[in-house]
């Protein structure tokens, strides 16, 4: 069987059965960015909303609207989340950087017992996020306009279990994220048994990966790197987990990210 057909073939059909509908379109650090909703003929596929620009073949935030939960479209992390959960509860989540707030979302239904932050620097996008993807949301999360920057540097409370880092600027990743500074506060601020995780998409090439790889395990001894497509994400340990442990967070990911 010649498998590149036939996945060409499946992305052709699916476009075919596509329904596009815009909602709103914004721009936003020189982005242009639209909300729209995608359906398919014959409920073959979920329907989705998405935040979306370079024509539609980046995706700041989708959620499922025709789904019992409104789970964001983002195996990789959904897996690691989820794979973590084995070990550890969630009582206490951070999430930094989130458009329209896909993650803070999936959190909410997913973890009945857990209290969800989300910090945002753009009051656009939490306009966005509110308007568009947040309904029936509300109690355990709480929105913050701010510099995540900031919040991390001056935050004093309860250890996080889980952080989610998704700062993205433009069309590009927030490189400050690999600062010492930044490492230091994320673990400082993080549980002994906690998980950070950083959404990296596709804007490092190997080589820069490899670099800030090194930068990162003098704060973060145990590290976990996940490839899903083109994108890559990395899973911190701020712990003493041991390579064990690590390993079978690994292999629990991506069995979840296979079913």
């Amino acid at each position: 069987m010649n498998i590149p057909l036939v996945l060409k073939f499946k992305k052709y059909i699916k476009k075919a059965l596509t329904r596009r509908k815009e909602l709103e379109s914004f721009s936003l650090d020189g982005v242009q960015f639209n909300v729209v909703d995608y359906s398919y003929w014959f409920g073959i596929w979920p329907s989705t909303r998405t935040i979306e620009h370079d024509e539609g073949k980046r995706f700041s935030s989708v959620i499922y609207l025709n789904s019992k939960n409104g789970h964001p479209y983002l195996p990789p992390v959904q897996a690691m989340i989820k794979a973590w959960a084995g070990w550890h509860e969630y009582h206490h989540a951070l999430v930094l950087g989130c458009a329209g707030c896909a993650i803070p979302r999936f959190l909410f239904d997913e973890y009945e017992s857990c209290a969800i932050t989300g910090v945002e620097h753009s009051d656009k996008m939490i306009e966005i996020a509110r308007k568009f993807f947040l309904h029936g949301i509300d109690g355990r999360f709480q929105l913050v306009q701010g510099d995540a920057f900031d919040y991390v540097s001056s935050y004093q409370g309860v250890g996080y279990d889980l952080i989610v880092v998704d700062l993205f600027h433009g069309k590009g990743l927030v490189m400050r994220i690999f600062t010492d500074d930044f490492m230091s506060n994320l673990k400082r601020i993080c549980s002994d048994t906690g998980l950070v995780i950083f959404n990296l998409s596709s804007y490092l090439s190997q080589e820069e990966l490899d670099e800030y790889k090194t930068a990162i395990k003098h704060f973060f001894p145990e590290a976990s790197l996940m490839s899903w497509h083109y994108s890559r994400f990395i899973a911190l340990f701020p712990g003493k987990v041991g390579h064990d442990v690590v390993g079978s967070f690994k292999k629990k990911t991506q069995a979840y990210l296979r079913k």
